[in-house]
């Protein structure tokens, strides 16, 4: 069985085209998110003007919520994508998502091409 975990930029692609609820049918209950995509939807619905990425939440439930040692494998994650310059936040959705992926010993993933990038370095 599939299991989608979105990203902030996909969910607001979604919300600009007045989509959200063609996205719940294609999730058809089969999502998870992880709590920074989570809260970087709820920050890019209101300085987007997306009122509508809030459905995300009913879409994809509760949040995945990272236990101690889950943050310091998202660390590390976050440490392998970051740049000179980037924020504290810059990509930690990506690597929540991506510890979630490990823990749950997800092989078969379809991703954005820097993920699978890391995923074959591995």
């Amino acid at each position: 069985m599939a299991i989608v975990f979105p990203d902030s930029t996909g969910l607001s692609n979604f919300a600009y085209c007045d989509a959200m609820e063609l996205l719940e049918k294609i999730v058809a209950g089969r999502g998870t998110w992880s709590a920074s995509v989570a809260l970087e939807c709820d920050h890019k619905a209101g300085e987007l003007s997306l009122p509508g990425m809030r459905v995300s939440h009913r879409i994809f439930g509760e949040p995945l919520w990272p236990d101690p040692a889950e943050h310091i494998q998202t660390r590390i994650h976050q440490e392998h994508f970051r740049s000179p310059g980037d924020g504290p936040r810059k990509h930690l959705g990506e690597s929540e998502t991506l510890m979630s992926l490990d823990r749950a010993h997800l092989r078969h993933v379809r991703c954005r091409e820097e993920f699978v990038t890391w995923l074959r370095e591995r």
